[in-house]
C-alpha cells in the first residue's frame, strides 16, 4: 500500500476534527501543543466535527469555543482541564458521545486531546456497535 501524509492546515479550515487511528495509508500531521509547537501525527481517518456548543447563553463552534479555552498559549491536559472538556463536549448531541480519555492525559495536549467514543446515543456515528479511542484536534493557539 502506498503512504501519504496530510498536513492539516487550519489556517483555511477553522474546524474541530476526530482523527481515528487506523491503518488507511493515509497519516495526518498537524503543529499541537499551542507555543510548544509540538507536531503530531497519527495514521488514520480524518472526520470534521464542529457542532454549535452552548457557551454563555449562545451556541458557538465546538473549535471556537476550544481556542478561546486554549487562548493562554497551551495548557497541559489534567483532571480539572478533562472536566471542563468533558462538560463542553457534553453539551451537544454530536459531541456528548465523546469523554477524554484518563488514561491518556501525558499525551493530551491543547489541540491533541486523546478521547473515547463511546456507542451510545453517538450521532456522529450511528452503526458503530463498539466504542472506540480517537483524537480530538483543532486549531492551534500559537
Amino acid at each position: 500500500m502506498n503512504h501519504l501524509t496530510i498536513d492539516i492546515d487550519f489556517d483555511e479550515s477553522e474546524t474541530a476534527a476526530l482523527l481515528i487511528p487506523a491503518q488507511t495509508g493515509l497519516t495526518y500531521c498537524r503543529q499541537t501543543g499551542g507555543h510548544r509547537c509540538y507536531q503530531d501525527s497519527i495514521e488514520g481517518v480524518y472526520v470534521p466535527v464542529n457542532p454549535y456548543v452552548a457557551s454563555e447563553g449562545k451556541g458557538v463552534y465546538l473549535a471556537s469555543l476550544l481556542c478561546r479555552h486554549f487562548s493562554s498559549g497551551w495548557l497541559d491536559i489534567n483532571d480539572k482541564v478533562a472536566d471542563e472538556l468533558d462538560e463542553i463536549l457534553s453539551s451537544s448531541r454530536v459531541t456528548k458521545c465523546m469523554s477524554v480519555d484518563r488514561k491518556r492525559l501525558d499525551w493530551s495536549h491543547e489541540s491533541w486531546v486523546y478521547v473515547n467514543v463511546s456507542s451510545d446515543e453517538c450521532f456522529l456515528f450511528p452503526y458503530s456497535e463498539e466504542g472506540f479511542r480517537a483524537i480530538l484536534t483543532w486549531p492551534n493557539s500559537d
